[in-house]
């Protein structure tokens, strides 16, 4: 468990399994939202049950069950790549996305 500031008390991250799926793209198309415009939603959850076949997507949980930020990853050969960073837009700011990124890692 982590103590995130300016968040709820605790979070507890962990690999996505597919049940994860509807609660990942709902946080993944909030963070994106500004794309909108440009392209559409970020992504759907065809896409995302997709990037599960050749990765794993992290979530952070809050105490109350509720994910509230994602980040996937994927090895490439002896190379590691991540994306799909996303922290629900209420809790921006509180330092999720960098603790995301340290579990990426």
């Amino acid at each position: 468990m982590f103590t995130v500031p300016n968040s709820s008390p605790t979070v507890s991250i962990r690999i996505a399994n597919a049940t994860d799926v509807p609660a990942i793209v709902p946080v993944v198309n909030a963070a994106f939202a500004i794309e909108m415009f440009l392209q559409g939603t970020r992504t759907d959850a065809e896409g995302v049950a997709e990037m599960m076949q050749k990765g794993e997507f992290l979530v952070a949980q809050a105490a109350s069950g509720g994910i509230v930020a994602t980040v996937y990853t994927e090895l490439h050969g002896e190379r590691g790549y991540f994306g799909m960073l996303a922290v629900e837009p209420s809790q921006q700011g509180s330092g999720l996305g960098r603790m995301m990124v340290e579990a990426s890692s």
